[in-house]
């Protein structure tokens, strides 16, 4: 069985645009998910360890591509 990224992609006729809305929690979800990348990112910066920290920073930069396509 072939898996699919989109949901509404079984045939291999879709896009990524013909996801369905966000519902009521995504944006918080979304929001959370930016703040725990952010510290992340600071934290690894702390430890000395910049590839961990750049790598935190880039999801929470795609994070906020997220939330400013909504």
């Amino acid at each position: 069985m072939a898996t699919n990224a989109y949901p509404n992609n079984a045939h291999g006729t879709g896009s990524q645009d013909e996801f369905p809305p966000a519902g009521p929690g995504a944006y918080d979800q979304l929001r959370l998910g930016f703040e725990r990348q952010v510290m992340w990112a600071r934290d690894f910066a702390k430890a000395g360890d910049f590839a961990s920290a750049r790598d935190a920073r880039q999801a929470a930069d795609a994070i906020c591509d997220e939330l400013s396509d909504d």
